[in-house]
């Protein structure tokens, strides 16, 4: 299995997204005494049975997530969105979940239409869907919509590319993530070849390392599409890493999110068949 997270953080930029830190460490812990954890090349190789990735390139994977992986002797593949890293911005998605989860306003005004969310974490959920298929350009506006009521972002949350080549010299991979974070589904083949060959070359140039693992921005079963897997191909990518979506040709390869709760991650990376009966139950 091949463990996908994004934030390690007690709440952080965005809680929806962060595992908490003491959670992450008893999960490791665990990993360590009961599996061959090791880098997305032992995985492809079956050198390993467990891998874990990180995306995005958050601060907190630095400050919280690495010094926990050395602790406990493990390796993991972090795949950065190279426009963002060693910058104070952030993704446009990650600044609505942030301000709408920080705001103590009651309601947000959208395109004229007023909302009183109950529940933040619905609310936005069901606003970044709504989004996800929208112009570039439609997006921005309605995330100036809400940075006009709420306030803009001021936190450095993404890392520098000090931290990546520290991180890079003392046994941590990456891997390109795109410039900007685009459904690369939904932009043109021009447009998605500057993403993945810029980003790979930044990456690259700051670790004096060869880039070749790639994982897809969203990563579900319709953002990846044929055109997509033969640019990575034709620059120099071996594989490309999904979010649960999985194939035979190495270029969509399963990740899976970790469950929030330590028994469930036990059984989940131990006996996944058991797991997945267990949430069928639940349900």
């Amino acid at each position: 299995m091949i463990l996908i997270y994004h934030s390690v953080n007690n709440g952080g930029f965005i809680p929806f997204i962060s595992v908490n830190i003491k959670l992450f460490e008893k999960q490791m812990r665990f990993l360590s005494k009961n599996f061959r954890v090791g880098s997305i090349y032992d995985y492809i190789n079956g050198k390993c049975n467990i891998s874990i990735t990180f995306d995005d390139g958050y601060k907190d994977n630095y400050t919280n997530a690495y010094p926990i992986l050395k602790k406990y002797g493990l390796t993991a593949t972090f795949f950065l969105t190279t426009g963002l890293i060693g910058t104070k911005k952030s993704k446009w998605d990650d600044k609505i979940i942030y301000l709408i989860n920080k705001t103590g306003k009651k309601s947000i005004i959208l395109d004229k239409v007023s909302y009183s969310p109950e529940n933040k974490k619905e609310f936005t959920k069901k606003l970044i869907i709504s989004l996800n298929n929208k112009t570039k350009d439609y997006k921005e506006h309605i995330l100036n919509q809400i940075i006009e009521q709420l306030g803009d972002v001021e936190e450095e949350i993404m890392m520098s590319w000090d931290n990546v080549k520290e991180m890079s010299e003392n046994n941590m991979h990456f891997g390109s993530h795109t410039v900007s974070h685009p459904n690369l589904a939904k932009i043109s083949s021009k447009e998605a070849e500057n993403e993945i060959i810029v980003s790979k070359k930044a990456i690259e140039e700051k670790i004096n390392k060869k880039i070749d693992l790639f994982s897809y921005p969203y990563g579900n079963v319709s953002d990846i599409i044929e055109d997509v897997v033969e640019l990575l191909k034709k620059n120099g990518f071996i594989c490309g890493l999904t979010n649960g979506y999985e194939t035979n040709d190495g270029f969509s390869i399963a990740r899976y999110g970790p469950p929030r709760n330590l028994f469930l991650f036990k059984i989940k990376t131990k006996y996944p068949h058991l797991y997945h009966k267990i949430r069928k139950l639940a349900k």
